[in-house]
């Protein structure tokens, strides 16, 4: 294999207080999140749930680990997420004040 072109290894992140607590509840958040949309979707097929299931718990499982004995390591979902999130949700405020004032 070939590498062209090799990224510098991300830097460890910053300590403050609070962080492996909050790490653990966001590396388990999300993969709940993703089991409860599996779960609540209105046509179940059945292996694709599991396969979705057995994903989440894994992932959930290996980014706990993470989170626990390698915080420095650890990157917020929620933090990364968010951001689009908030700019999507910004995005549709604007297009709806922009019909309200055009009188739309």
């Amino acid at each position: 294999m070939i590498v062209l072109y090799q990224r510098a290894p991300r830097a460890d992140a910053a300590w403050w207080p609070g962080r492996h607590p909050l790490a653990a509840l966001d590396a388990l958040f999300w993969p709940a999140a993703w089991i409860g949309v599996a779960l609540a979707a209105p046509v179940r097929e059945g292996f694709v749930t599991w396969v979705v299931i057995a994903y989440a718990l894994f992932s959930g499982a290996t980014r706990l680990h993470t989170a626990i004995a390698h915080n420095e390591r650890f990157r917020f979902t929620t933090w990364t997420c968010g951001r689009a999130i908030v700019l999507l949700v910004g995005i549709g405020v604007l297009m709806k004040l922009a019909l309200v004032l055009a009188g739309v």
